[in-house]
């Protein structure tokens, strides 16, 4: 159930599919309260509390996973969860939150006993960055995550992003959900005219199966209608090996925005891949890490695609509740090779705007079936 939604729209002579069920990301995570697995019939009750190390205070919608057995969950307001059905035996429990380092213990689920419980303990993130040095933007040779090794403040830091994708990514698996979007999408020609205004709203799904990430692979070709298709990684990508492995990443510095200070990473695709992909920037707020804004840019623009010099992408999130994010804006701008003509377009315009949502089957809220 971790397929994504696509949008298409038509300009230019292309297709531009643009993925954005993925990028709309930890919705509704606050009013998550129980996961309940499948009965076992000799499984026991596992609840605990997640809370700060340091004040003690409760951790909510925070991500536990139960291992080997693969259960995850979201804590409640108060910090709390609960895995029903467990068999007696040992098990891996993992607790993460954003802002905070994870944590993983070892226990056990004795067969003597109906519940167990435990309480998990996070130290806050306290990273204190170097000052970054302008340089030149070099190619990626040596691809992969950061080395706590060699840049530990730098491999905390990624492992936020990557908090804040694993987060979305339990949340869209648990619950799929469908939501409303409006579309809007324009040409600007040489002479500063605007033409070819197409506005729609659609409805979409989030467990519908689509694209995912490959390097080199986010340009394709329809053989039949020879459109060309753009696919953009998301947040899920980010975090997910193929991406990684595939892209170098480096610590940009903190920016000030109209939200307040943000940490920058910047990740390039690596040199050995030739075919086109996506270099960019993803911005973290500097207090919470959670994801702000990104940047995505095509790199290189397939020759294929002759009149297009550029195509770029920004999506923006928001906060619409305590650590539940949502993508508010998604805009795309393709700009054209420099022609003589005023006539001709320079720019190819598409917005994307998220307006509601709703579960489908389950409501978090209630942890009920719906009817």
């Amino acid at each position: 159930m971790r397929g994504k939604s696509r949008v298409e729209s038509l300009h230019s002579g292309y297709l531009w599919r643009m993925p954005v069920r993925r990028i709309a990301f930890m919705i509704l995570a606050a009013f998550f309260v129980f996961a309940a697995g499948v009965q076992a019939q000799d499984g026991r009750m596992l609840t605990g509390v997640v809370v700060s190390k340091a004040s003690q205070a409760p951790l909510g919608h925070s991500m536990v996973t139960l291992t080997p057995i693969s259960r995850q969950t979201f804590t409640d307001d108060a910090g709390r969860f609960v895995f029903q059905g467990v068999a007696p035996g040992s098990y891996r429990l993992r607790a993460t939150h954003l802002g905070f380092a994870p944590v993983e213990i070892l226990l056990v689920i004795p067969r003597d006993t109906a519940t167990t419980r435990v309480r998990v303990e996070l130290d806050q993130v306290q990273v204190k960055l170097a000052t970054v040095q302008v340089m030149a933007d070099a190619p990626c040779v040596a691809p992969g995550a950061p080395d706590p090794a060699k840049n530990r403040e730098f491999a905390v830091i990624f492992q936020q992003l990557e908090q804040n994708a694993q987060q979305y990514r339990l949340l869209a698996d648990s619950f799929p959900y469908a939501y409303h979007e409006e579309r809007t999408n324009f040409s600007v020609r040489g002479d500063s005219v605007i033409e070819s205004i197409h506005a729609d709203t659609v409805l979409l799904r989030s467990d519908k199966p689509g694209w995912t990430y490959r390097p080199g692979r986010v340009v394709s070709t329809d053989f039949i209608t020879r459109q060309r298709s753009m696919h953009l990684p998301t947040l899920s990508d980010f975090a997910g090996d193929e991406f990684v492995k595939a892209h170098c990443f480096r610590f940009g510095g903190e920016e000030k925005t109209a939200e307040g200070a943000a940490v920058r990473i910047d990740f390039r695709a690596a040199a050995k891949i030739a075919a086109s992909d996506v270099n960019g920037t993803i911005l973290l707020d500097a207090a919470t890490y959670q994801i702000r804004r990104a940047e995505l840019h095509l790199s290189p623009v397939p020759a294929a695609l002759r009149k297009v010099a550029a195509v770029n992408v920004t999506t923006l999130f928001r906060e619409i509740e305590p650590s539940v994010l949502v993508f508010s804006e998604v805009h795309g701008v393709s700009t054209m090779i420099p022609s003589k003509n005023l006539l001709d377009h320079i720019v190819a315009i598409e917005d994307h705007v998220l307006l509601d949502f709703g579960f489908l089957r389950v409501d978090p809220r209630r942890g009920t079936q719906k009817p």
